[in-house]
């Protein structure tokens, strides 16, 4: 099995910083941790007991939108995702 670490095109900056994932519509933003992140991905930290929905809009603060996030592995209340979009 390769590791994940391995499987990456870009290394990643660890930035250990308060964001926010916004599932659109009328679901309610969820307060995150992102852990690390390059220009096509990042690890975002839930709360416990949270799911991450699959798709959302990842953000720092209101001056700083990553862009479009899908999650493409879970572990625990970890995720990994990619850049849908950058904006």
């Amino acid at each position: 099995m390769i590791e994940q670490s391995e499987r990456r095109t870009r290394k990643r900056k660890a930035i250990n910083s308060l964001a926010w994932a916004d599932p659109g519509g009328i679901l309610p933003v969820i307060d995150c941790r992102l852990v690390d992140f390059t220009e096509d991905g990042a690890r975002v930290v839930a709360p416990p007991g949270v799911d991450m929905p699959e798709i959302f809009q990842l953000q720092i603060d209101s001056a700083r939108i990553l862009g479009a996030a899908e999650v493409i592995w879970r572990e625990h209340n970890h995720v990994g995702v990619r850049f849908l979009t950058r904006l």
